[in-house]
């Protein structure tokens, strides 16, 4: 169990993200927001908050301004309101980050695989690099920076939902594409998207590959989902590959929209894909169930949200593996110390467009 919830906790929001909705005040609980309508990423960052603090009956304390609480009058109003908290967790978009202090604070960068929110958060901590001195730890992260002769780097905290949760509607949907057209390939699929209990039974175990923003902009790895597309369309593939989609960018994003980001990288006037409906790779907008995942695989791009699925999954799939181009010895090392063994490291034979891939089979 994690020290972070070793007793009552403040949570803090980006600004930006509760701009529309109608809160109470400026400090309020989990019952003022539950049924908000906010962003896939950040709801599941608050769900995954919420189960750690559940877990260890640590109270949490929500903040919707930190800034407007550094000092004076305004600080002594909100320590009176945080029923003595010692750890503040940061909830960041990359855009801001507002420690407390006198609290142990605790950074929680949680649109993991969206580029621009990542690059936003570099260039914050190279503007202001004294943010992140002020950090006791991060939550599920590995981030670090050089500030003059030493590094930076928050001591981690592990986070992990027991089991994966449902943040909206399950829907699968068959691969329909058409060469050259994402766009009208997104509505041909979304027109054949079913609840899961109603597309047709699988007869091999299952290949989850949760997809992110930056999954999407790594050619070399869209080019290796094309060709398990290809294979599995003349039922080559040993396994049944299951995409799973992006975060919705709004909550209220049609599937079409969401199919049409996945399809703009992998749909090419060059790639040719069979034109009939195909269940034998398939697209949904949940993760799939820990039973549904037995003897499984599951492939995770180093810009994936890796702690969306719960330690059931995990341990349901007989392989977890790390695919993705460039260096993936960071991400490996991240997630072998957040699933708690070590990941062995395989690299393909050399081939145009091949990607590298770590492989570890879980306990």
């Amino acid at each position: 169990m994690s020290a972070l919830f070793s007793g009552p906790v403040a949570v803090s929001f980006p600004a930006g993200q509760l701009a529309g909705l109608t809160l109470p005040g400026s400090v309020f609980g989990w019952r003022d927001i539950a049924d908000a309508p906010l962003a896939a990423e950040l709801r599941l960052a608050l769900r995954l908050v919420l189960a750690g603090a559940e877990a260890a009956r640590a109270p949490l304390r929500f903040i919707a301004r930190p800034e407007m609480f550094t000092h004076g009058a305004a600080r002594a109003w909100l320590d009176a309101r945080l029923g003595g908290a010692t750890h503040h967790v940061a909830l960041t978009d990359g855009l801001a980050l507002r420690p407390l202090a006198g609290l142990s604070n605790h950074l929680f960068f949680y649109p993991r695989g969206n580029p621009e929110a990542d690059q936003a958060l570099r260039s914050l901590l190279l503007r202001a690099p004294e943010l992140l001195e002020q950090l006791d730890g991060q939550v599920n992260g590995a981030l670090s920076l050089r500030i003059g002769t030493h590094e930076v780097q928050p001591d981690p905290s592990w986070l992990r939902f027991a089991s994966t949760p449902v943040l909206e509607t399950a829907m699968v949907a068959p691969l329909v594409l058409r060469s050259g057209n994402p766009a009208r390939s997104a509505q041909l699929t979304a027109a054949e998207a079913v609840p899961p209990a109603a597309a047709p039974p699988r007869d091999r175990p299952l290949h989850y590959i949760p997809l992110s923003p930056a999954a999407l902009d790594d050619a070399g790895f869209m080019a290796e989902i094309a060709r398990l597309a290809q294979r599995a369309a003349i039922h080559a593939a040993a396994e049944l590959p299951v995409l799973g989609l992006p975060p919705a960018a709004q909550p209220d994003s049609a599937l079409a929209d969401r199919l049409e980001a996945v399809f703009r990288p992998l749909v090419t006037p060059s790639r040719v894909f069979a034109r009939a409906p195909s269940w034998t790779l398939r697209l949904a907008t949940e993760p799939p169930t820990a039973a549904e995942l037995l003897g499984g695989r599951i492939t995770l791009h180093p810009g994936t949200a890796f702690w969306r699925l719960g330690e059931d999954g995990y341990a349901a799939a007989e392989t977890v593996e790390v695919a993705g181009s460039g260096n993936l010895a960071p991400f490996r090392a991240l997630l072998a110390e957040w699933l708690g063994f070590e990941p062995a490291l395989r690299r393909p034979a050399r081939e145009a467009g091949r990607l590298a891939v770590a492989i570890g089979a879980l306990p």
